[in-house]
């Protein structure tokens, strides 16, 4: 994703991301299905309500952070940035960004700290999006500023490094408590059926 000037409005903003990724004019909030890509892979997951609340707050991070929408580098950076930074009262944000921690720590824990360190720095947008007053028609870097992105990235200390850890502990949690027993049943499924 290039960075966009900051003069430019969120809406117009939002519209430019959506055609860069092949997504729907609204991002897919209104979508039955929403599309997933992991490498030249792509498949359909179903798009319920919980998710249709919050990925437009999602899709706003990633234009606020510059981080890209792909599965290794820009989910992973974003899941680090929204957990530090809080996802307010959405429970399937909290969730979905656990997941991406959790792949994080395994596959890029450097992208995942630097995600989290920028978000230990700002407001989140889950918390501060009434604050903002429309956030669609503020233009970005007013948004920036309101949120604190342009504060310099503190230094990091001791009690980042273990929140990092707390985190991190949550999140294998949550995959182990939320992932694992679909696993179990599609190997369930697949002895049953195919042996």
């Amino acid at each position: 994703m290039t960075d966009l000037p900051d003069n430019l409005r969120m809406k117009d903003a939002l519209k430019m991301f959506y055609n860069e990724h092949g997504l729907p004019p609204d991002g897919g909030t209104t979508s039955r299905l929403f599309k997933v890509q992991i490498g030249f892979i792509k498949f359909h997951l179903p798009n319920p309500k919980m998710r249709q609340q919050v990925v437009l707050f999602h899709d706003m991070n990633h234009i606020l952070t510059n981080y890209k929408a792909d599965f290794f580098t820009g989910e992973i950076q974003i899941a680090g940035y929204e957990i530090s930074s809080g996802c307010g009262k959405y429970l399937f944000a909290w969730w979905i960004n656990l997941c991406f921690y959790a792949l994080g720590l395994i596959i890029n824990p450097k992208l995942l700290f630097i995600g989290f360190m920028r978000g230990r720095n700002c407001k989140g947008i889950y918390y501060y999006a009434k604050e903002l007053n429309n956030p669609l028609e503020m233009r970005i870097g007013a948004i920036k500023e309101k949120l604190g992105f342009n504060k310099p990235i503190n230094k990091t200390n001791w009690k980042d490094i273990l929140l990092f850890a707390f985190w991190g502990i949550i999140a294998i949690l949550n995959l182990m408590v939320f992932i694992t027993p679909f696993f179990l049943i599609v190997l369930y499924v697949l002895y049953h059926f195919w042996f």
